[in-house]
């Protein structure tokens, strides 16, 4: 798993994670723990028990094509903690951090098995660091 630890809450380490489709609606805000839906009949959202993971259901209507029907897209923002408001104050750890997003097509919103082929993930990894202004001449 690339030496990265256990998987962590996704509440601590970020805030205003937003979800965006069609004319850049914004679908769901996840928001110091408060999930916000613009829609529950065409978007669902469920997590694991401990928080580390977020499945996120969007009904096809809702997403943006990439010219042809079968290609969606989906802009999927957020913004980390850092400093002393958050970060510091419950002794998170300067380091850095990997975050894996995964992608499947269902025949419909309540389907349990995803369209073959159509899965794919991706991670990004960003460092949360701080400058020791002391050190730097």
């Amino acid at each position: 798993m690339d030496n990265y630890t256990a998987p962590l809450k996704i509440r601590d380490y970020f805030r205003n994670l937003q979800v965006k489709g069609v004319n850049d609606e914004v679908l769901l805000t996840l928001d110091d723990g408060t999930l916000t839906l613009t829609d529950t009949n065409q978007i669902k959202v469920t997590s694991n028990p401990d928080g580390t993971e977020y499945t996120v259901r969007v009904h096809k209507s809702k997403l943006p094509t990439l010219g042809q029907e079968g290609l969606y897209t989906a802009d999927i923002s957020y913004d980390v903690y850092t400093g002393d408001t958050k970060f510091n104050a419950n002794g998170f750890a300067y380091s850095n951090y990997m975050v894996t997003i995964s992608g499947k097509l269902y025949d419909n919103m309540n389907s349990t098995s995803y369209i073959p082929s159509s899965d794919d993930s991706d991670h990004i990894i960003y460092t949360n660091a701080k400058l020791q202004s002391k050190v730097i001449e």
